[in-house]
C-alpha cells in the first residue's frame, strides 16, 4: 500500500550522463534524478511513486552500473511527512575537534530544543542535506540511526579536495540522533 518510496540511486559509469527514475506507466519524464561523474560513484536521493503495477523504471543515457538502496516508504493517511524550516545542526568547520577523521562515527542529535531544528522529540526519521568540504582523500559518508550497524549503502561519495552535497532521508535513534 506504499504511495511512495525513498531510494538512494547511485550511478557508476565510464562517461557522464543522466539517470531518470519514474513510474513506468507514466512514460519517460523530462527531468533527471542522478547525473554521475565519469568513473566515480554518484548517488542521489530519489523519492519515487510506483505505478499501478508497483514498479519504478530507471532510464540511463549512457551505459552504467546502477545501485538502488531502499531507505523507506510512505503509507496512505495523514501526517505521513512534515517539513520544517531548514536549520544547520552541525558544522565541523565551526567546532572542536574540527574535521571528522576517516573511519569514525559522529553522533548528531537532530530532535529536541538543543538540536537547533524544529524536529520534535519522538520523530523517527529526518530529511537532511549532507555536505562534505575540504576532503583529504576519496571517500564516502554513510548516515544511519546511532546505535545500529552502519549499512553497506553510502549516501555521499566524494573525491579528495572537493565539496559535495546530497539529500537523504535518515532514520533516527531513540534519542533523536543519526
Amino acid at each position: 500500500a506504499a504511495t511512495a518510496v525513498s531510494l538512494s540511486v547511485t550511478g557508476i559509469a565510464a562517461q557522464s550522463g543522466y539517470r531518470k527514475v519514474y513510474p513506468g506507466a507514466a512514460g519517460l519524464p523530462d527531468t533527471s534524478n542522478v547525473n554521475p561523474r565519469a568513473g566515480f560513484p554518484t548517488p542521489n536521493l530519489v523519492v519515487g511513486t510506483p505505478d499501478a503495477n508497483r514498479e519504478l523504471c530507471i532510464f540511463s543515457l549512457a551505459e552504467t552500473h546502477v545501485i538502488v538502496d531502499l531507505g523507506g516508504w510512505w503509507e496512505p493517511g495523514p501526517d505521513r511527512f512534515r517539513s520544517v524550516v531548514p536549520a544547520r545542526v552541525i558544522d565541523t568547520r565551526d567546532t572542536t575537534p574540527g574535521p571528522v577523521p576517516a573511519n569514525t562515527e559522529t553522533h548528531v542529535v537532530v530532535t529536541g530544543d538543543d538540536a537547533g531544528a524544529d524536529v520534535p522529540s519522538g520523530a523517527t526519521a529526518a530529511v537532511v542535506n549532507l555536505t562534505v568540504t575540504d576532503t583529504a582523500a576519496d571517500g564516502y559518508l554513510v548516515t544511519y540511526p546511532c546505535g545500529t550497524a552502519a549499512p553497506e549503502a553510502s549516501n555521499l561519495n566524494f573525491r579528495g579536495g572537493e565539496s559535495r552535497a546530497v539529500a537523504a532521508i535518515v532514520g533516527l535513534a531513540a534519542d533523536g540522533a543519526l
